[in-house]
Formats: structure tokens, C-alpha cells, sequence
């Protein structure tokens, strides 16, 4: 036999709201009862509808689901006691605290509303992040210091906050990043650029565009760091080689292009689509009647063939193109090979210049 040991004490809830189904198994209706804590008052919501009705309509309703809040002597007596300081104390001491609406929130409506936590609004640090400070008022508010001490000698939690500031050490990281996207932008369009004059590219490495996407947004969309790159969704392994997967999701590029990325986030596995070798156009020009110059003559170790060159310089995106980028993102371009060059950058947020989605 096993015995269940329950806590001491007996917890009690409160019916709170309610939801009605007014129909059958098929089809129907939805109404919703909800409590208003503030007045005592019952409301029904049908739609677009909210009336005020008497608790005994409530009582008396078919309920579909019910949702109860768990409630306790010993928080209403902390919630009265919070209320009669802030009432006493609204002149007296030297300090005001910022504490989040969020946990007060918490601690109005739930019996274990738990520690007090400003992390909605501070860092680590202590101080407000840069991505936050033009709002972060509006994630608290401010109580006497006899609260915050009643607050934080009955609930513990935190960190203290008088005082609104940006944190310089985030400030700092935050300036860092953003040299970092400005900087791998600037640099990878340079590179993306030369790409794009060469006629015959001796080498062409395929990079995952679920990866390539993440990083793109990134530099320039001030989205999160990438992690290493990965192409295991593009390939599988073959006599110790990575082989490209036939219909995968990839885009093509340099060796300096793959390089420069593979140096920073390295990850892979590294996949070649063109292996150096020695083109022959007047070859391909042969054995592809009306079709575009052959990428190159594949070696039986490439990973993947093909017969016409792919189009290295259009692409697919739903963002408009930079004038600093024109030259690359359009496709009419990519059939001039004289290409005009212009890598400058003014800001992170212009667009990368994407590469062609390739399907094999």
C-alpha cells in the first residue's frame, strides 16, 4: 500500500471565468462568463457583445470548461498590507523603486505570485537594455521604498532598480554587433561582386539556404548571431565526402564567398559543386545546343553535374533591391558580363545581395 501525502493546509479556488457551447457535436456557438476581480461584477461575452449579468445566471449556465484561480487567507492579508502602505508611505522615504508590472501583476491575482522579477525590464546588469529603452517605463512602476522593502522581505527576488539607465556594458556589445553586421555586409558584397564578373568561376561551393537566410537576416535585419553553418540538410556522406542531395535548398558561391563565412561561424560539412578544372567552352557550346556556356567540365569526383550555366547573378527575394546592390540583384544584369562594381555600404540594414536558390 502506498500512502499520498498531501501539504498542510487546505488550498481553495475561486471560479473565475467559464466557457458555454450553445449547439451540438457538429456545429454551434461559444459564449464566455469572466469575473472582474476590481468590482465583483460578472460579465457575458457573445462575440462582439460584453453585458454585465447576475451571478446567479452564471450559476445557473450549462458551463463547457471552467477556469478557477487558486486563492489564500495569508495572500489577502499580504495584498492588504501592501495597500495600506503604499497609502502611508507615498511621502515618506528618500528612494522610489521601479518594480515590473508583470510580477505585480502576479502578485494582485495569484496566491504564489513567486520572486519578485525585473527581468522584463533590466539586464543582468542591473541596468535597462539598449533595444528596450524607449519603452521600459511602460514594463513598471514606481512604489515607496516601504513597500519594495515589505515586497522584497516577504518574496525575496529582484534586482533593486531606482534609477532608469541604459546599461553601458550592453550598450557596448550592442555597438560591437553591430560593427560586426556593417563590417561582414560591406565585406561579403565585395566578395559576392567579384563573384559575379567571373565568367568561368574554377571553383563553386553550395551553402544551405535555411543557414544562409538566418545570417542574412542578421546583417541585415539586426536579427541574432547565426551558429556554425550547416549543410547537413543538403548533403550525406559518401566514401568520406559530403555529396550534394538531389532537389535540396541551396545557393551557390565562391570559394572566397564560402571561405570568409566558414572562417567566422565555421560548421559545414564543406560541398564542392565545382571542383577546379579547366573549361572548355567551345566543348560545351557543342553538347548543349541553344542552351548558356557550361558552368565547367565536371570531374567524375564532383557531387553534382550540369549541363548550362546556372545564373549566378538573379535571385529570388521578397526585398527590394539597394541601389548599392542593383547590379546584382538584377536578373537582367546577370546576362551583361561586364557588371558594374559598387560595394558601398551606409548602413547594415540595406540588403544583401542573395544568392541564386538552386534546385538540382
Amino acid at each position: 500500500m502506498f500512502l499520498i501525502a498531501y501539504p498542510r493546509g487546505v488550498a481553495t479556488y475561486d471560479l473565475a471565468a467559464l466557457i458555454c457551447h450553445h449547439g451540438t457535436a457538429g456545429s454551434g456557438h461559444y459564449t464566455a462568463y469572466c469575473l472582474n476581480y476590481l468590482n465583483d461584477q460578472w460579465y457575458e461575452f457573445d462575440d462582439q457583445y460584453v453585458t454585465a449579468v447576475d451571478a446567479e445566471i452564471v450559476r445557473n449556465c450549462e458551463a463547457y470548461v471552467l477556469f478557477y484561480r487558486k486563492c489564500g487567507d495569508e495572500m489577502i492579508k499580504k495584498r492588504q498590507c501592501a495597500v495600506e502602505l503604499m497609502k502611508r508611505s507615498q511621502n515618506e522615504g528618500l528612494l522610489k523603486f521601479h518594480i515590473s508590472k508583470q510580477w505585480v501583476n502576479k502578485f494582485n491575482n495569484f496566491a504564489e505570485p513567486g520572486p519578485i522579477s525585473n527581468s522584463d525590464f533590466l539586464c543582468i546588469h542591473g541596468g535597462v537594455p539598449p533595444q528596450k529603452a524607449t519603452f521600459a517605463e511602460e514594463l513598471c512602476t514606481i512604489i515607496p521604498q516601504a513597500v519594495w522593502e515589505y515586497l522584497h522581505d516577504t518574496f525575496s527576488g529582484g534586482p533593486p532598480c531606482t534609477h532608469l539607465y541604459i546599461c553601458p556594458i550592453c550598450q557596448a556589445e550592442q555597438n560591437n554587433l553591430n560593427e560586426k553586421r556593417k563590417r561582414e555586409l560591406e565585406e561579403f558584397t565585395a566578395l559576392n561582386a567579384a563573384f559575379q564578373r567571373l565568367e568561368n568561376p574554377s571553383v563553386v561551393y553550395a551553402i544551405g539556404m535555411n543557414w544562409f537566410k538566418i545570417w542574412e537576416i542578421f546583417v541585415c535585419k539586426n536579427g541574432e548571431v547565426p551558429g556554425p553553418i550547416d549543410n547537413s540538410a543538403i548533403c550525406y556522406v559518401k566514401n568520406n565526402q559530403a555529396v550534394l542531395k538531389q532537389g535540396s535548398d541551396f545557393c551557390s558561391m565562391s570559394k572566397e564567398m564560402y571561405q570568409y563565412l566558414h572562417n567566422i561561424y565555421g560548421g559545414g560539412p564543406d560541398i564542392i559543386l565545382q571542383p577546379t578544372a579547366k573549361v572548355s567552352s567551345q566543348s560545351s557550346t557543342t553538347s548543349n545546343p541553344g542552351q548558356s556556356k557550361s558552368l565547367s567540365t565536371v570531374s567524375n569526383h564532383a557531387q553534382v553535374h550540369t549541363s548550362s550555366k546556372m545564373n549566378l547573378s538573379s535571385h529570388s527575394h521578397t526585398l527590394p533591391c539597394s541601389n548599392s546592390s542593383k547590379s546584382l540583384c538584377d536578373p537582367e544584369h546577370g546576362k551583361n558580363p561586364t557588371l558594374t562594381e559598387n560595394t558601398e555600404i551606409s548602413s547594415p540594414d540595406q540588403n544583401v545581395p542573395i544568392l541564386k536558390h538552386t534546385k538540382i
